[in-house]
């Protein structure tokens, strides 16, 4: 498959998942003092978000970036793609064994005590904190690092282009002698 097409679609991917997710926080700071059918409304609505569309991206980002990484031949000794990796097995266990879970005991707990209630106060609050880490923790995620994947002659071919065009060669004073 070709490469620029696999990074487009990985980079889809992640401003889906990361855009659904930084949303979680509108949604819920809209909903915060609403009647509470407004308030489950819209935790079912995030759920239903969460399951169907970020959660998805997320698993198809690791699936788009390891196909990148095969075609590329990069290999995973470097720094940048272990760290992607290990970051992304991180906001998975962060999103699928705490956001996950609170975020379906704040339902029913909001539907069974009401958001009044201190056990609901407690879960909203993680919600939001585990939201907020885990935005952040995408910011730091290594991005793909430009033009690593070519080969040797790449720099030879890409200025053999320039200078056929008539641009000016790096190795080139600014009097045209070499």
């Amino acid at each position: 498959m070709d490469f620029q097409f696999l990074k487009f679609i990985h980079v889809l991917l992640a401003i889906v998942a990361v855009g659904f997710n930084a949303s979680y926080g509108i949604w819920l700071a809209r909903a915060a003092r609403t009647p509470q059918a407004t308030q489950s409304y819209v935790l079912r609505t995030i759920k239903f978000m969460d399951d169907r569309f970020a959660n998805p991206a997320y698993g198809l980002l690791l699936i788009t970036g390891l196909f990148m990484v095969f075609s590329a031949g990069i290999p995973f000794s470097r720094l940048w793609i272990a760290a992607a990796i290990g970051l992304w097995f991180v906001l998975v266990f962060v999103g699928l064994g705490i956001y996950t879970p609170t975020l379906r005991d704040q339902i029913r707990v909001l539907e069974s005590e009401g958001p009044g209630s201190e056990e609901y106060q407690r879960l909203a609050a993680r919600v939001v904190h585990t939201l907020e880490g885990a935005v952040r923790a995408r910011g730091y995620a290594p991005r793909h690092q430009p033009d690593r994947h070519r080969d040797d002659g790449h720099e030879q071919r890409e200025q053999s282009r320039a200078e056929s065009h008539g641009a000016v060669s790096s190795h080139t004073s600014a009097s045209g002698r070499a």
